[in-house]
């Protein structure tokens, strides 16, 4: 088993001058042990809430021997923090047994071990590992960001003696090497650690031993791993950067291992040079969670969309049938179709922290539906756009419209899903008698939907209504090379018609990628033109001029459509394509590309790069990026993105900052491809690599960088904003969850690793990730009433009392209640989603079948960060008089 987490954590607030990290220690711990719980039935669901919420350090009372200062706490791992190390316990129970010895804590002796050894079938395997800091003076750990919630161990004699023991949210050894203090921070999860080095302080000072494992090693991605007969324990490859100037510059940081015969291996760093009068601080991308989402055929996304409470709609295109898709709930969940072809489409709603499906299912017929774009209102109702060769007689479900009727080749479709994902509001074609493809969607505050892509149908046929243009401009077309317009429309609320719909074009070929609106309905078209300014409505600008071999555009569309306020191209002497458009709040425009175009031709201007380096002679160009003025007139920043292979952006966001996400894909490794701050900072290898990155505001520097991706092909599609300055990312991957950094869900098993091909067929994936400047997201916060629960009732009797569960927080709350054990009971045991302001009332119930005390606990886990986990104490008892039946409510 090997055991991986995502990249590097927030690099704190207060920062010394040197940061070393992260080299963040895997562990993926799930929850309390069950005897602590005082409910064996109940740790499953507790475990599955606790895995989403940030891991605390609970300090030793007297419940662990007096080596131990903290230690966190998990289903199969232990850690134990020391004064002279870390010790990490892992757990298994035999095949024969998989019970409760499994969450037993080990013995004190076993601290003081190097190793477990084999056990008996029926017993619980252990392995300790010790990482034991070198040359240190030992330092006692001292808890940081204390944490409202406290752990109680109610047993023996005198259950109050290790009630109320403090949490903590970070732990510091302070001053462990001269200048040099450790960190250690809990997250979803997992626990990373972090060196931060004091101005003067010697960095090569710092050492580590590992005792017990049975191999240490750095494996090809720079990372560091330990190797136990229960698993690996895996440090990610160490980043740091300093802020210089504005920008930030990388310090150039390994590990060294020295690993001598008959030694326990040492760890060490390597670090380039640095300005040791500078902080030098860790990358603020942390990846929140990455999942799969397919079947066993090929599958991908092509989109993905989050409303305001961070949900994750996503949509896109599977080969998979029921029987390994993972459909739920609807809007359709059979597929149709019988062929090793048939293509579907699929919709999807996934829970905020990744850990959910809350709805999948297809969308189309036999025998091609593939979704391109997906948006969603303020109502949750999702919003897919693509192309159908399916037709109403062949499983298309098309409903009230804007057209139920098939009309041509291949016809545009845009359909809306109910909010709780069982129905289509709509659903219906928009074509002609030739081809048609809708490339994207967009949705105003009203419920209306924008939409754009391709055409080859003339007006007689084509639902031309308005504008912009209402006259096809395209001259011939062949099966191979076919010539058409773009196209802009409109939907009605209600799905029943098109408000407006008509050509953007020139003679030649003209294609439609991207669309945005502003709040004044505006809208922003943006794509690929073959079509010189002899017949392309080119108007203001950036770039009135046709450039040759093809060029970029984009155009502003008047609201009522009947013409356009600018339109212009973007590009050079090569191929030049845009691929997505965002609009801020001040109307100023951004875009997104591939280019083939150098930059003698290219308008590259500011930034984020000046210099082309792709390689058009070996079919590798590089990505872009841009920002227009309001109106369309001029540039304010246009510059390249990408390295020496080929770069293609496909996706772009802008935060209220002025900050524009970029997200694609990637060919070239980081020698070339500029990364800072991660997600992954380095290439995984294979055809490519997802990438994401964010442009300053000013478009000078590119503020992070960095992969997603494993060992094989993987492509960035999508990008998405979500609150607090999270951003989503989409697309397809053939990497396996041995190399791809799948963690958390919706799923985190690749379906695709054998075929009858032997091909590697791709799965889709999504990703969350947060960038540490950014606002957390709007935070649940739980409030519990009372606090601790007594009740009185006779043998063969009961007595109940009322729990109270309030969210006061200004954002969603999770809470998980699990089951209890007879005598006692609760009412709504499972998962609760809770909106700001609302509450449950929990019953528990007290029923005593023999005479004296009895105590429990009842455990309430959440997403409150300040209180994961709410314990109340449970006490029952029985008077001297026995089978008088009584049963009471008090509140």
């Amino acid at each position: 088993m090997t055991l991986t987490l995502p990249r590097r954590a927030r690099a704190p607030r207060r920062l010394p001058s040197l940061l070393l990290g992260s080299a963040a220690l895997c562990l993926a711990l799930a929850a309390l042990p069950a005897d602590r719980l005082g409910a064996a039935r109940g740790a499953a669901p507790v475990a599955g809430l606790l895995a989403r919420t940030p891991l605390l350090f609970t300090e030793n009372r007297g419940q662990l021997p007096p080596a131990v200062s903290y230690s966190v706490h998990g289903g199969d791992k232990t850690l134990y923090f020391t004064p002279q190390g870390v010790v990490c316990s892992l757990i298994a129970p035999t095949a024969s047994q998989p019970g409760r010895d499994a969450w037993k804590e080990p013995q004190a002796e076993r601290l003081a071990s190097t190793s477990g050894a084999s056990a008996p079938p029926g017993s619980v395997r252990r392995w300790t590992v010790r990482m034991e800091f070198t040359g240190s003076r030992p330092v006692a750990p001292t808890g940081e960001d204390r944490a409202r919630c406290v752990t109680s161990y109610f047993q023996g004699s005198n259950p109050q003696r290790l009630a109320g023991i403090p949490n903590f949210s970070a732990l510091r050894y302070r001053e462990l090497w001269p200048g040099v203090d450790l960190v250690y921070r809990g997250a979803p999860g997992m626990v990373k650690y972090e060196f931060q080095v004091s101005p003067g302080a010697d960095p090569a000072r710092i050492g580590l031993r590992y005792r017990g494992a049975d191999r240490v090693r750095i494996n090809e991605r720079g990372e560091l791993v330990a190797e136990t007969p229960l698993g690996s324990l895996t440090d990610h490859a160490p980043f740091a950067y300093q802020e210089v100037e504005g920008k930030r510059v990388e310090v150039p940081a390994s590990y060294s291992l020295a690993a001598r015969e008959g030694a326990d291996p040492e760890v060490s760093f390597r670090l380039g040079h640095y300005d040791r009068s500078r902080p030098l601080i860790i990358d603020p991308a942390l990846l929140m969670w990455c999942g799969y989402l397919g079947g066993v055929r090929s599958d991908a996304i092509t989109d993905v969309a989050v409303d305001a409470a961070g949900d994750v709609y996503v949509t896109g295109w599977t080969q998979s049938r029921e029987d390994s898709f993972p459909v739920r709930v609807g809007p359709d969940l059979t597929s149709e179709g019988t062929g090793p072809d048939t293509t579907r489409g699929f919709v999807a709603k996934v829970r905020a922290d990744g850990t959910e499906l809350l709805y999948c299912g297809f969308i189309g017929g036999d025998p091609y539906t593939m979704p391109n774009a997906i948006a969603v209102d303020t109502q949750g109702r999702a919003y897919v756009c693509g192309y159908t060769a399916s037709s109403e007689d062949q499983g298309f479900p098309a409903v009230v419209g804007p057209d139920r009727t098939y009309a041509g080749e291949g016809d545009a479709f845009i359909a809306r899903v109910a909010a709780d994902g069982a129905a289509l509001d709509y659903c219906g074609y928009v074509g002609g008698d030739g081809y048609e493809n809708a490339m994207d969607v967009v949705v105003d505050l009203n419920g209306a939907a924008y939409l754009t892509g391709g055409t080859t149908s003339r007006q007689g046929s084509f639902p031309v209504r308005i504008g912009p243009d209402v006259t096809y401009n395209a001259r011939g077309r062949s099966e191979w090379n076919w010539a058409g317009d773009a196209f802009v429309a409109k939907v009605h609320a209600d799905g029943s018609a098109l408000t407006y719909c008509g050509y953007i074009g020139g003679a030649h070929r003209d294609w439609a990628n991207s669309i945005a609106v502003d709040p004044h309905h505006n809208v922003y078209v943006a794509g690929y033109t073959t079509s010189t300014e002899r017949s392309f409505p080119v108007r203001g600008g950036p770039d009135r001029s046709f450039n040759g071999n093809g060029d970029g555009w984009v155009a502003q569309v008047r609201p009522d459509a009947s013409g356009l306020v600018f339109c212009g191209y973007v590009g050079g002497n090569r191929s030049d394509s845009v691929s997505a458009v965002a609009v801020d709040g001040n109307g100023e425009i951004y875009l997104s590309g591939y280019t083939e175009s150098g930059h003698t031709s290219f308008p590259v201007r500011i930034g984020p790069d000046l210099t082309y380096t792709g390689s058009w002679e070996y079919d590798g160009g590089d990505g872009w990026v841009a920002k227009l003025r309001a109106g369309g007139r001029s540039l304010v920043y246009c510059g390249y993105l990408g390295g020496d292979d080929d770069d293609r952006a496909a996706a772009i966001a802008v935060d209220e900052q002025g900050r524009a996400y970029v997200a694609g894909t990637t060919g070239s490794p980081q020698d070339t491809f500029l990364t800072s701050g991660g997600p992954d900072l380095v290439y995984n290898g294979g055809r490519s690599d997802a990438f994401v990155v964010r442009v300053a505001a000013d478009g000078r520097r590119l503020e992070f960088s960095g992969y997603v991706g494993g060992r094989d092909r993987d492509v960035g599609s999508a990008l998405a904003l979500g609150p607090g300055g999270s951003l989503c990312i989409g697309g397809l991957t053939a990497s396996d969850q041995t190399t791809f950094p799948a963690r958390v869900g919706p799923e985190l098993v690749y379906k695709n690793n054998t075929t009858p091909q032997y091909v590697r067929l791709p799965d889709g994936f999504i990703a969350r990730l947060v960038v540490d400047d950014a606002n957390p997201l709007p935070d649940g916060r739980i409030r519990v009433e009372p606090r601790a629960w007594a009740a009185e009732a006779a043998v063969g009797g009961s007595a109940e009392r009322v729990v109270q569960v309030r969210n006061t927080g200004s954002g969603p709350l999770r809470v998980n209640v699990p089951p209890l054990v007879a005598p006692f009971t609760v009412s709504g045991v499972g998962d609760h989603l809770l909106p700001p302001g609302e509450g449950i009332t929990l019953t528990v119930t007290f029923a005593p079948t023999s005479p004296g005390t009895s105590l429990s606990g009842l455990v309430i886990t959440s997403s409150d960060p300040g209180q994961p986990l709410v314990q109340i104490p449970l006490a029952g008892s029985t008077p001297s008089a026995t089978r008088l039946p009584s049963t009471r409510v008090e509140r």
